[in-house]
């Protein structure tokens, strides 16, 4: 465990938030992690933080699983999915290309490499890269045929300057010991005119104050930074990056896990993968209500460098 100063503005002033545990892989684990806000800038991040060695622990061989192989096969989950992609369409995976027909994608924090897995028959002009610090879900991304996988941190893949037409880092920002040096790293390998994309939890969104400690995407310890809007924004800038668009997802599992930590139904047939995502598709024309207002509690921002 190391002390840590804020990130952005290396100040040490900072107010206790709350002390959060592990209620996903580690259950069991009495350890607790307090997370602070600095008062200057408003970034959240706990303190002290833990090594990635003490880090693996936490981490378990399916954490980078989103739906199990047996909630896909379930035939009401099945027929939810076909019918929210009828009324509302299907989801588009071209956000991220922005038309061009070639060109090199980097995925930071690429898990297990199921995004690409998805994606990657549809784009035979692109060059799919990806860095991932697990082992384990290196091992699974590094199967995927033409999928170009680096095992550890970005900054020790030592790509080229200008390389990458398109850099995703979708939910992956917040795991990483130093953000702030990570989009310095991807602003320099980035090519002028090319796109970072940043996917993170919103800090500021009203599930967040409403169940405290208790909010599910505080993920500790595996979260390490938190982040508002104007937060993540201003970090994007400070590398050198010029904001495009901001857009609101409602993350799956954000008012029923929270709820179950709450009320300790964790385990229970609530509190399940299959759950969080029939509640999610059943609330579907909520949740883009939610994120049309901007209060949902994920939030995704387009950067041109």
């Amino acid at each position: 465990m190391r002390n840590i100063s804020c990130n952005f503005c290396n100040s040490d002033n900072a107010k206790f938030l709350y002390k959060g545990k592990d209620r996903m892989i580690r259950k069991k684990s009495d350890k607790e992690f307090p997370i602070y806000q600095c008062l200057i800038c408003g970034l959240a991040y706990l303190n002290p933080q833990p090594e990635w060695r003490e880090l693996e622990y936490f981490y378990g061989g399916d954490y980078y699983t989103n739906v199990s192989a047996d909630v896909k096969r379930n035939i009401f989950y099945r027929t939810l999915r076909k019918i929210k992609r009828a009324v509302f369409g299907a989801p588009n995976p071209k956000f991220w290309n922005f038309g061009k027909s070639e060109g090199k994608f980097l995925d930071v924090g690429c898990g297990s490499g199921a995004y690409e897995s998805y994606i990657m028959k549809n784009y035979p002009g692109w060059e799919f890269y990806g860095v991932e610090p697990s082992a384990a879900s290196y091992h699974l991304a590094n199967k995927i045929k033409g999928f170009r996988v680096f095992n550890g941190d970005l900054k020790s893949a030592n790509y080229g300057n200008n390389f990458f037409d398109v850099i995703l880092m979708s939910h992956s920002l917040e795991h990483m010991s130093d953000p702030m040096r990570i989009l310095e790293e991807c602003f320099r390998i980035l090519k002028p005119g090319g796109r970072l994309i940043a996917a993170v939890p919103n800090f500021d969104c009203p599930a967040r104050k409403l169940f405290g400690r208790y909010w599910v995407h505080l993920d500790a310890p595996r979260h390490l930074f938190h982040f508002s809007e104007n937060m993540l924004k201003e970090m994007l800038k400070k590398s050198g990056f010029r904001i495009k668009s901001v857009n609101f997802e409602v993350l799956s599992g954000s008012i029923t896990k929270s709820a179950a930590y709450i009320f300790n139904l964790d385990g229970f047939f609530f509190d399940t993968p299959f759950m969080s995502l029939i509640v999610h598709y059943l609330i579907f024309p909520i949740n883009k209500f939610i994120e049309l207002i901007r209060l949902a509690s994920g939030l995704r921002v387009i950067t041109i460098k």
